[in-house]
């Protein structure tokens, strides 16, 4: 069996999850860092099945900490692993380069989950090179989706013997034991936003949008779950509204289901991610808008199938498409079930069997 070290800038509830039911397949141990909670991260309360190695140490300071990668390398004199998984990202580059440097010493196979390639915010043919020099350093490199995976090769980012891809996913089992898919209700059915309230979501779009929906849709709820600094901003929407409901932080997933099955699409307007996953779990279409900082899991997002891709500076006809979605219970029941499908192929245990398969037989 393959013994691997995870290295985990940011261990959330979410990959703690996906992570306990990694380490029924492989010998796992983790050096997580520590999570912000400020930023609007749940507290980590998952009972863990695996061994983890603390490090005192945000994730934007995680691989610039001498200290952080100092116990990295310790770690893995003690433990010896055969891999270690290594996020690639730009933000990590000091420890991957010392990683990189020590894989001969150190006896490892060095694996990545990661993005389609590393961002220099200033151009693509930067980002190419960038990419190629750190991609060259892996022995494995498995991308968040095939749309990523596709990227890649198409640019010659890497090398196709060492490429795969696992489409990045969220722990649903709970889900499937708690909630059976149903349509949203006919009356008093509701938005729904669930992220951390931080200003790359765009709340003020979410309420600029759900004001004007509300003169043609009365009784339309908004439901808000989440925490983080734009927290006074939802504070202060709720209490002028009592139509909008906010829950702070939640991830108990029988209470999260009582919400889902009591709205009709999850908005999330700025920068998406797992929460698509969520969503399609549930069977509920996604709505955001289109940009180039949308990550991987955008790509779940079927246009006028599963979810609505809105587009900036066309207000009108946003809000139209969103009062078409909401006023039609058969092309909204149709978007259900086609979220609901698309849902059944990101589960954990298509996710977990995948990523098992590459973690203990890839040689290169």
């Amino acid at each position: 069996m393959t013994k691997l070290l995870w290295i985990a800038p940011s261990l959330n509830f979410y990959k703690a999850r996906f992570l306990n039911l990694l380490s029924k397949e492989l010998e796992l141990f983790v050096v997580a860092g520590k999570l912000h909670t400020k930023d609007g991260h749940a507290p980590l309360d998952e009972q863990l099945q695996f061994k983890v190695i603390n490090v005192n140490a945000v994730e934007r300071q995680f691989s610039w900490s001498p200290r952080v990668i100092f116990k990295t390398v310790m770690a893995i004199r003690k433990e010896r692993p055969d891999k270690v998984l290594m996020p690639a990202e730009k933000k990590h580059l000091p420890l991957i380069i010392v990683l990189a440097l020590l894989k001969p010493w150190l006896g490892i196979k060095l694996i990545s989950y990661n993005h389609s390639h590393l961002r220099s915010n200033k151009s693509l043919k930067l980002d190419v090179l960038m990419t190629k020099w750190v991609f060259s350093w892996y022995d494995t490199l498995v991308f968040y989706t095939q749309h990523c995976y596709d990227f890649a090769l198409k640019h010659h980012l890497v090398n196709k013997n060492k490429a795969h891809w696992v489409s990045n996913t969220l722990d649903d089992s709970e889900i499937k034991r708690l909630y059976t898919f149903n349509y949203p209700p006919a009356k008093n059915m509701g938005l729904l936003f669930i992220g951390r309230l931080v200003e790359k979501k765009r709340l003020d779009l979410l309420f600029n949008y759900y004001k004007v929906l509300l003169q043609d849709l009365p009784d339309l709820m908004l439901h808000i779950i989440g925490d983080g600094p734009m927290a006074s901003m939802v504070q202060v929407e709720s209490k002028t509204n009592p139509n909008i409901i906010w829950y702070g932080s939640l991830t108990d997933e029988k209470e999260l289901s009582k919400t889902f099955a009591q709205s009709a699409l999850v908005f999330v307007p700025g920068h998406s991610g797992l929460s698509i996953n969520h969503a399609f779990f549930y069977g509920r279409p996604y709505v955001t808008f289109q940009s180039e900082t949308q990550p991987p899991e955008f790509n779940y997002i079927q246009d006028d199938i599963n979810g609505l891709v809105l587009q900036y500076g066309q207000d009108n006809q946003n809000l139209e498409r969103l009062k078409e979605l909401l006023a039609h219970p058969k092309k909204l029941q149709s978007f259900c079930e086609e979220a609901y499908a698309k849902g059944k192929q990101l589960s954990i245990e298509n996710w977990v069997k995948k990523m098992a398969t590459i973690l203990n037989t890839s040689k290169s």
